[in-house]
């Protein structure tokens, strides 16, 4: 079932963010927050690593199956390991680079609680 993301809803995943921000030491990143279209995900992540930008994104339109807490878990992830992604960019495709980060990202969602 799909649900409307409401504005309530971004203001508590950005409260979880921000505590595992805290958590995992991130705090060297300038994090802003928005609901967007975000086609077949329910929350998303864009990053710059040299500006030390990031920007988390809650879909407008998405599944219910997961907490605001799962997804706030999985985007931090995704910033934590933002720096090695990028300094493998080179290296590796994007694809592969994307495989192996949600392999870690999918182990460590459970470490976090």
């Amino acid at each position: 079932m799909r649900i409307i993301t409401t504005e309530r809803e971004l203001e508590e995943f950005k409260n979880h963010c921000e505590r595992l921000i805290m958590y995992l030491g991130l705090r060297d990143w300038d994090c802003v927050y928005i609901i967007r279209e975000a086609d077949d995900r329910n929350a998303g992540i864009e990053y710059n690593p040299s500006t030390r930008k990031a920007l988390f994104i809650l879909a407008s339109n998405r599944e219910e199956y997961k907490t605001l807490y799962e997804l706030a878990k999985h985007e931090v992830l995704e910033l934590l390991l933002a720096d090695l992604c990028t300094l493998l960019g080179p290296f590796y495709s994007d694809i592969l680079i994307d495989n192996e980060t949600h392999k870690v990202i999918n182990r460590l969602v459970f470490a976090i609680d």
